[in-house]
């Protein structure tokens, strides 16, 4: 209706009239646009976070401390075996900073598609593995946590190329922080 009328204002060259129309559509727009404008917030944050890539870097941390821990089995035993808890350590502590920070980048629970969810689960299967490690020292522990952590990231990763995995479960998921 408005285009219609902008249209025959135009042809019947009615400057006022027509000018009139097309800034009751900019307002229009402005309105909507800023209604709108809260999606669009977590930009420059989502666009750092994506040229950091944190959890790639998890994945080499985990995959370093995995070798740590498999020299240590072999050559000097305590200094490798603790190096390899200190890296995994530093490893999930990035894992923790970056999973947070994706919560509030997004707003919600980081399970809402199964990229996010194999990264919450190699997250708590890290904190296991090392809670395991301190409880027993013997390496064991940090090489599940490495080695769960790395193939866990890594199958994120693969999992991220493929796209939306459980569209189904997303707008449940999305409107319920406590799900």
């Amino acid at each position: 209706q408005t285009y219609a009328a902008l249209a025959s204002a135009h042809q019947t060259g009615q400057a006022v009239e027509f000018n009139q129309i097309t800034a009751n559509l900019y307002q229009d727009f402005a309105g909507v646009a800023q209604a709108q404008w809260h999606d669009f917030k977590n930009l420059g944050p989502e666009h750092l976070f994506n040229r950091v890539q944190p959890f790639v870097t998890c994945m080499a941390l985990y995959l370093v401390s995995l070798i740590l821990v498999f020299l240590s089995w072999l050559f000097w035993p305590e200094p490798l075996r603790k190096s390899a808890l200190g890296i995994a350590a530093v490893a999930l502590v990035l894992h923790t900073v970056a999973l947070l920070l994706r919560i509030w980048i997004q707003g919600r629970p980081p399970v809402t598609n199964l990229y996010y969810s194999a990264i919450f689960i190699s997250w708590g299967s890290v904190c296991f593995g090392l809670l395991f490690e301190r409880l027993h020292r013997n390496g064991i522990g940090a090489a599940s946590a490495a080695v769960v952590g790395f193939v866990s990231l890594l199958i994120a990763h693969g999992l991220a190329m493929d796209g939306d995995t459980m569209e189904m479960l997303q707008a449940v998921l999305d409107t319920n922080l406590w799900l």
